[in-house]
């Protein structure tokens, strides 16, 4: 017979789990990582834990980061094939018009409506300007401007270059 019982519990909640896969959190936080490509792995780890309820390991939530980011890439890399198509159809409603690119992804256009516009209505006034692509595929758009009748800036032609990496 139990005259009396004290029941105390006093096993502790581990959310220490080393079966969490990086695939795993690849397809949970993809959308968390591309909306800030340099988060640093210990918060992708601190995410873990706190929405998961798991303590993901640094190499697992590394891995997990590269290979989003690895996907993105190729992504972009993919989507320089369609370049040639709209160079076509650049050229095909733009009769007159200059496109060019090369194989090392170097490119520019010159569109037949904006060399007419701007020998139409334009100021003796040429800027070449330029800035820096911070993708994944690092490059520079090189754009030349003019000032037209209304003092407006008008597109002339634009080129971007860069190494392929």
């Amino acid at each position: 017979m139990v005259k009396s019982y004290n029941h105390v519990l006093e096993c502790v909640r581990s959310n220490k789990n080393n079966i969490i896969s990086c695939k795993y959190i690849q397809e949970v936080f993809k959308d968390k990582i591309l909306a800030d490509p340099r988060m640093v792995v210990a918060t992708l780890k601190e995410i873990c834990k706190n929405e998961l309820r798991v303590c993901a390991s640094y190499n697992i939530c590394q891995r997990a980061r590269r290979g989003v980011l690895k996907e993105k890439k190729v992504f972009y890399i993919d989507e320089y094939v369609n370049l040639w198509g709209y160079v076509v159809e650049l050229i095909s409603s733009n009769p007159g018009s200059t496109v060019s690119i090369l194989v090392t992804l170097w490119g520019y256009a010159y569109l037949a409506g904006l060399k007419q516009g701007w020998k139409e209505g334009y100021k003796l006034f040429i800027l070449i300007d330029g800035c820096f692509l911070n993708s994944v595929c690092k490059r520079e758009l090189l754009a030349v401007v003019g000032r037209d009748g209304n003092n407006q800036m008008f597109p002339v032609a634009w080129a971007v270059e860069g190494e392929g990496k």
